[in-house]
This record gives structure tokens, sequence and C-alpha cells, in this order.
């Protein structure tokens, strides 16, 4: 029977070692339909792609229509790194939204949302249009990855701590009483552990953590009735180094989780083992060495893993991941010191204990890798708004709007005409928002107008009594990341005089510039670089004006009759200008 059990212990640390790595909190990288899109024809399923494979068996999508009801979609189906869902019958012209959760192998969550319309007859806007981008807006919407209830971290705790003890136990010698409490610290440890496979319900035999919290859960079973508590002890930990981030990194990361929390659970069991058990002084002196063995790897390994999953400095210190990973390098320091001074020995235990705490929750939180810097987050094209308005004036037309932020703007329609109008609207406001566009020298359309708040505002645009049959789609504002606040390049150029096509182009090539920068991380950090456009009209003064008192990193959008006097100005300020031929 001891031989059988032996087997049957090997067998369970061969297999949770050489489970294949798998993916965790899924992000989505793509949709279709595409967030915040106006489709000409509806579409017959909703695709999710993302950057690991989904669980199906706890993914879900859910559909609402104009009315708020809930469409019927089929059951969503995984396709490698792609969830999908069928929509069972024909959508009419509205604004759609979507809502989704993808479950990932570390047996976490994310959910999202987003909006995307359906066109009306002739290809009209659909009804509402101006909600399409109220859900996060073109790009992939809103998303979030979530974290565990408090109790599930607290149950993953206590099963550390009473694994660890039963493991600590059996390395400092098992003296009488904790032979006495061992089974009692079985059964509590079982217990603790069995919360977590309650809480991941029917999907626990679907995800890698799920299967790990059964494994932990049956080790603790099985070997606490063959009262073998320190192989009890040592494979639930094992299988604790599975339930958790590690699923979706590679072999050697996955061994060094392991080595991590053996070691780090020899050396807490060992202390409370001391403090609870084993109070002489001959036992301490017996397991120091092996203490200091096990906390030296333990703190390597850790090292290893929180450069891994932290993955840059702006998650050390802006994520609650990060934070956690200062409290606990903070509290084993501690530890260690106090564990030096040999009377301080139940001191020691209380940080130990606090120790396990942390890292239990840090098994909960979303982690740094896999998350977007600053920089990524939003729209990449932070920076003036720019689009196309198809039948105002005849023709198709170019409209922009500068600076495109919360406050003044200029907006502006490259379209010849003797009189026109512009009504923003936004569902992130309750009024829209009119302006009465006039014929500029350059042959344009413009007018000042105040935009109140952030958020993607549509503008329906009317020239001499025609009317655009669709919206156009204007961003307005910066998204911004605590701790890395964005970085702006100032743009002045001619937008409505003599060089307004050629400066417009210009500035569009300038913000995908600006857009690659974002996409490779942005500035110092994680910072954001935003493009801070102003129409100068072809005027020297104001483009002096302009170029003045904005406080940007560089001048680099100097364009037509008033970029000398742009450059001068912020050469005065102490701006560097960007120039070129």
């Amino acid at each position: 029977m001891t031989r059988a059990l032996r087997v049957l212990g090997a067998a369970v640390a061969i297999w949770i070692v050489a489970a294949a790595p798998a993916g965790a909190h899924p992000t989505l990288t793509q949709a279709a339909p595409s967030p915040g899109i106006s489709l000409p024809d509806a579409p017959s399923g909703v695709t999710l792609a993302f950057s690991e494979a989904p669980v199906g068996a706890g993914s879900r999508v859910t559909l609402r229509g104009p009315d708020g009801r809930v469409v019927r979609l089929g059951a969503p189906q995984v396709d490698g790194k792609a969830l999908r869902a069928a929509i069972d019958s024909a959508l009419k012209p509205g604004v759609y939204d979507v809502r989704w959760v993808a479950l990932g192998d570390d047996g976490h969550t994310t959910a999202g949302r987003f909006r995307f319309g359906v066109a009306g007859p002739h290809g009209a806007a659909p009804p509402g249009a101006e909600r399409l981008a109220g859900a996060g807006g073109p790009g992939v919407g809103e998303q979030v990855a979530a974290g565990e209830a408090a109790v599930t971290v607290v149950a993953r705790w206590l099963a550390v701590l009473a694994a660890s003890l039963l493991l600590g136990g059996a390395l400092t010698g098992s003296p009488e009483r904790f032979r006495r409490a061992a089974p009692q610290l079985a059964l509590f440890a079982a217990v603790a552990a069995s919360e977590t496979v309650i809480a991941a319900g029917s999907t626990v035999t679907a995800t890698e953590a799920g299967v790990a919290s059964l494994v932990r859960l049956g080790v603790l079973v099985v070997f606490g009735l063959a009262q073998r508590w320190g192989v009890a002890g040592a494979l639930a930990l094992v299988a604790t180094a599975f339930d958790g981030h590690v699923v979706s990194a590679s072999w050697p990361a996955a061994v060094a989780q392991v080595a991590h929390v053996l070691a780090a659970g020899v050396w807490m069991g060992g202390v409370l083992a001391l403090a609870l058990f084993a109070r002489t002084r001959e036992a301490a002196r017996r397991f120091a060495p092996v203490a200091v063995a096990a906390l030296a790897v333990a703190v390597v390994t850790g090292v290893v893993a929180a450069l891994r999953e932290v993955d840059g400095w702006y998650f050390l210190r802006w994520s609650d991941y990060g934070r956690a990973v200062i409290v606990k390098a903070g509290l084993v320091v501690v530890a260690a010191a106090v564990g030096a001074v040999a009377r301080w020995r139940r001191a020691e235990a209380v940080v130990v204990v606090l120790v396990a705490g942390v890292a239990s929750l840090l098994a909960a939180l979303p982690q740094g890798r896999g998350q977007a810097l600053p920089a990524e987050r939003g729209t990449l094209l932070a920076g003036p708004a720019f689009a196309s308005v198809v039948g105002a004036g005849g023709s198709t037309a170019g409209l922009t709007l500068a600076p495109a932020r919360t406050g003044a703007n200029r907006i502006v329609l490259t379209a010849r005409g003797r009189s026109g109008s512009v009504r923003l609207a936004c569902s992130c406001s309750p009024a829209p928002v009119t302006a009465t566009l006039r014929p500029t020298a350059g042959g344009t359309l413009a007018a000042g107008v105040r935009v109140p708040r952030d958020g993607t505002w549509y503008a329906y645009v009317t020239v001499d009594g025609r009317r655009s049959p669709a919206p156009a789609a204007l961003p307005v504002g910066v998204p911004e990341a605590p701790g890395a606040p964005p970085v702006d390049v100032l743009a002045v150029a001619d937008l409505s005089g003599p060089d307004a096509t050629r400066c417009r182009d210009f500035l569009l090539g300038l913000q995908l510039a600006v857009g690659r920068q974002n996409a490779l991380g942005g500035l110092d950090g994680g910072r954001k670089v935003a493009l801070l456009a102003y129409d100068s009209a072809g005027s020297a003064a104001r483009a002096s004006a302009l170029a003045g008192g904005r406080g940007p990193i560089a001048l680099a959008g100097a364009c037509g009759a008033g970029a000398g006097a742009a450059v001068a100005r912020a050469s005065r300020d102490g701006v560097p200008s960007v120039i070129g031929d």
C-alpha cells in the first residue's frame, strides 16, 4: 500500500510538471463585426479573436438589439484562438451591443463590450449612430481582466499555510505535538483547498488551473489518509504552483515556479513548525541551514517569476500586481531579518503568514505580462480627428477637427460652398453641438466649435442645403493612464487657408508616425505620444501665437505660410523643431 501511494504521488507530480502550458487571461485582439463600425449588410455571427485560446466551457457572448432585448445566438464555438457565435436571425438597421466573457486556462476571465451598427436602406446611417462608440470606440472596445473573489484568495492562503506546515513539521523532526496536530492540519488544508474547486464549478476540469486545484485536494486527501504528512504537503504545494499564471509560461518558467513554491513552503513551514511545535534551540539550529538554502532558492526563483509576470517598470509601480510584488519582497526581507534573531521566532512566524497571504493574492491578480502599456491603450492615433464626408457639396470632402480635445476646436471641410453647418452628436453628451461653416480664403469651409467632453463625436454635415447621407466619426481626447501622462508633439499647420490640402496630408502622415511610436510602447515607460495640432489658417501672426506656451516635447508639424513664425516662437521657448523639405 505504501509503495502504491508513492507511485501514485510520483505520477501525479510528473503529470503536473508535464502539463502543456496554455493560455491565460485571453485579450481581445480583433472582432468581427469590428467595434464602432456600421455594416452595409447584417452579419451572420460575432467572431472574437484573442491573444490566447479561450476555454469554451466558461466563455460566453451576448448580443442586445437597439431596443435592449437579447438577440438569440448559437452556442459559442472555439476555433483556435477565436470564439464564434452564430446569429440565428436577420438583424434590422440599428446599433447593437456585444458583451463577452472569455475564460483563460489560469481560471481567470476577461470581459468586454463593444457596439456595431447595421446601416439602413441605401447605406443610410443606422438610427442612433452616435452610440456606436459608446462602449470603447473603434479598436477592440472595452475589456478588463478579472481577478478572484476574496473568499477564494483567503482559502488558497489557508491551504498554502496548512500544506507548508505539514511539510515543515515533517522536516523539523516531527515532534509528538506535530504528530498529534497533523491529522487536523491535513483536514483543514483539504477543506480550504476544496473552496477553489467549488469556486471553479462546472469549469473545474476545463482549465489547467482547475485541474491543479483538483489535484491539490486529491493529494491532501489520499496522503492525509495514509498519514504521509510531508508528502501530502509537498505535492499540494506542487499543485499550487500551477494554480495561477504559470500555466501560460514556458517549461523553464514552470520548473522555476515549482522550485519557488516548494522552497517557500519549506522555509515558511519550517518557521511555523518551530514556532508552534518544536520550541527548542537545538531544533532551530538543525533547521537553520535548510531554511537559509530554501529561502535563497525562493528569493532567486521569485525574482525570476516577478520579472516575467510584472513585465515592465510601469506595471511594478502602477498595477495591483506590481504593488503586491513590492509588498511581498518587503515582507520577505523583514522575515529574514527577524529570523536572524533567535528569540524573535514567533514574530518571524507572523511575518511568514503575511508573506503567504500576499503570495496567494498574487495568484488572483491580473499580471502585467500580456497587458498593454498606456501608449498602446485606446487610440494609437491620438491627435486631430480626420474623416471623409461623402455627398456634402456634391463630392467627397475631407473633414478635420483640431486639436480634437475638450474645449475650443476648429472644424474644417475641404469643400467649396456658399455656406454649411455641422451637427456633432456623442453618446458622452446629452446635447449635440452645432456650428455654422463659413467660406475661407483658402477655398474651404471652417468654423470654431467648443467640444464639451471627450468621446467619439459623429458629425452630420450639410453644405448648401445638401446633407451628407452618413455621419463622420471624430474621436476627441487623449486616453490617459495613472503614472504615464501623455506627451505632446506640437503641430501648427494651415488647415483652412491656401495650403489646407497639403498641410492636411502632412499632418495625416505625421499622425501615422506618432501611431507607430505608440504601437511600439510610447516614450519613457509607456507614455502615449499625442499630436497637438492647431490651425494657423496661413497667418504668420496666428502661427506664432499658437506655437507658444504649449509645453510640447517638440514642434514637428509646422506647415504652410506661418511655419517659419511657428518655428521661431518655439525656439524662443526652448522647444526643438523637427523640420524637413
